[in-house]
């Protein structure tokens, strides 16, 4: 069976010299499939390369210690900044 769910990742840092942070990425579109009662969830290359945005943008936009952030699709629209 093969169904489509939302997920959350959560990841603790702990940046030299501070105190340890910890952002949750939420709403994350994940793939569940489930194969003789086992269950195994994907998540495309896409998406894991987004979160890792979305996480950067997290920690360097503030020092909050518990961040909790929706995960959201990447801006397709290119901006020419030069």
């Amino acid at each position: 069976m093969l169904s489509e769910r939302a997920v959350e990742i959560s990841q603790t840092y702990s940046p030299k010299r501070a105190q340890p942070r910890k952002i949750t990425v939420d709403r994350i579109p994940a793939i569940e499939m489930t194969v003789d009662g086992e269950s195994e969830i994907g998540i495309e290359a896409a998406v894991c390369d987004r979160i890792h945005v979305l996480i950067e943008r997290a920690l360097g936009s503030t020092d909050v210690i518990d961040q909790r952030i929706a995960y959201t699709a990447a801006d397709l629209t290119v901006t020419n900044s030069e």
